[in-house]
C-alpha cells in the first residue's frame, strides 16, 4: 500500500520527486523501485538514450497517464509545468530522485551529455489520445533554475 506521502503527491497534480536509495558498495550501485511505493501501478517502461548532448526532449503530457522519470545515467535537467502554469526545473542524476509526472502536467528533459539516458516507468500502455500539448512555448530562462 503506498505511504501516505506517495499518496498526498498523487492528489496534489504537481510534480514531485521521490528519494531513491542506492545501495553501493565494492561490486557496484543497486538502486531498487520498489513498485508498492509508487504513486500509480506501472504498465510500460522504456528508456530514451542516445540524445545529443543539450537537445531537448518531450514537451507534452497525458490527460490520465502518470511517469516516472529517473536518470539510467548522466545528468538530465527537467522542466515541468504544472495545470496551474508554474515552472520548476529539476536534475536527475543516477540514484538521487525519481520525477513523478502526474496528468495534466507537462514535461521537457534537457539532456546534459551525450550519454545520459533516461528509464520512465509510466501508468498506461502507449495512446497518443492520452497526449496533450501546450500552446505556452518554454522560454529559455526555464532552464536557467533558482
Amino acid at each position: 500500500m503506498p505511504s501516505d506521502k506517495i499518496t498526498q503527491i498523487n492528489e496534489s497534480r504537481t510534480p514531485a520527486t521521490i528519494a531513491l536509495a542506492s545501495v553501493v558498495d565494492n561490486r557496484g550501485r543497486l538502486l531498487p523501485v520498489d513498485f508498492s511505493g509508487l504513486p500509480f501501478a506501472p504498465r510500460r517502461v522504456f528508456f530514451v538514450s542516445d540524445v545529443p548532448a543539450g537537445h531537448i526532449r518531450g514537451g507534452h503530457g497525458h490527460h490520465t497517464g502518470h511517469q516516472l522519470l529517473i536518470a539510467a545515467q548522466g545528468e538530465i535537467n527537467v522542466v515541468t509545468r504544472d495545470g496551474s502554469g508554474a515552472e520548476t526545473l529539476h536534475l536527475l542524476r543516477l540514484g538521487s530522485v525519481a520525477l513523478h509526472i502526474p496528468p495534466g502536467c507537462i514535461a521537457w528533459q534537457k539532456y546534459l551529455s551525450k550519454s545520459a539516458s533516461l528509464l520512465v516507468l509510466a501508468s498506461n500502455h502507449y495512446d497518443p489520445a492520452d497526449y496533450f500539448y501546450s500552446d505556452l512555448a518554454l522560454p529559455d530562462s526555464a532552464w536557467d533554475g533558482p
